[in-house]
């Protein structure tokens, strides 16, 4: 059966690799390889994600998630989407302040990543470029484009993360309520790119801050 994937990359790290350096170097193709039915035959994955702003506590996160996304790149069946970080300056009220007082914070919003995400998968459906959907994320906004893609016949399935199952509001829209599978450390572990790699550019290698050991 002719699949597709479509990474919800921020939920995944989020829920699943976030304090957790040891799994961060993560070959997803391959772990939704050892997730999925053996009769599903990958035909695309698409990584929806956007890069992360630099901050100077931690000047090297973006040069590391540009590694990760390097590595992605070398599966001639993965893609990557971008989307964008947006930081905003705002007011907000102190929480159990009797005198009303606010302070000025700083949130950084994501934008347009599950927007990408949800009409990537519709629109190839339309256009019958698979057989099964696999959304890797737990996220209910995605509820919508799963009801639209069952209803052309289509098969979905999803992939959560670690230790949590589908919110009701997507397990609801499946053809089949066991049409999910979880992400445990197990294959995390498994699923691990190389730790040195090349690509067209030349050689790199997992961030030392990745470290396995």
């Amino acid at each position: 059966m002719k699949t597709n994937i479509y990474v919800d990359g921020l939920n995944l790290y989020n829920r699943s690799l976030k304090g957790r350096p040891q799994y961060k170097w993560l070959d997803v193709f391959k772990m939704c390889e050892l997730l999925l039915p053996k009769s599903f035959t990958i035909d695309k994955l698409v990584y929806f994600t956007a890069m992360v702003l630099r901050q100077e506590s931690n000047p090297y996160t973006s040069d590391r998630q540009q590694l990760l996304l390097r590595a992605i790149r070398t599966n001639p069946k993965c893609s990557v989407v971008l989307g964008r970080h947006i930081r905003y300056e705002r007011i907000r009220p102190i929480a159990g302040s009797e005198t009303q007082e606010s302070i000025r914070v700083v949130e950084i919003v994501e934008k347009r990543s599950d927007v990408n995400l949800a009409a990537t998968m519709v629109n190839d459906c339309h256009k019958d470029n698979y057989d099964v959907a696999v959304l890797v994320s737990n996220d209910s906004d995605f509820a919508k484009a799963v009801e639209l893609v069952v209803s052309e016949g289509k098969q979905v399935w999803l992939i959560c993360p670690k230790g949590h199952n589908p919110p009701t509001s997507l397990l609801n829209q499946l053809q089949q309520r066991d049409h999910y599978r979880r992400i445990s450390d197990s294959v995390l572990a498994k699923s691990q790119f190389p730790e040195v790699m090349q690509d067209r550019r030349g050689t790199f290698s997992r961030p030392p801050a990745w470290s396995s050991d």
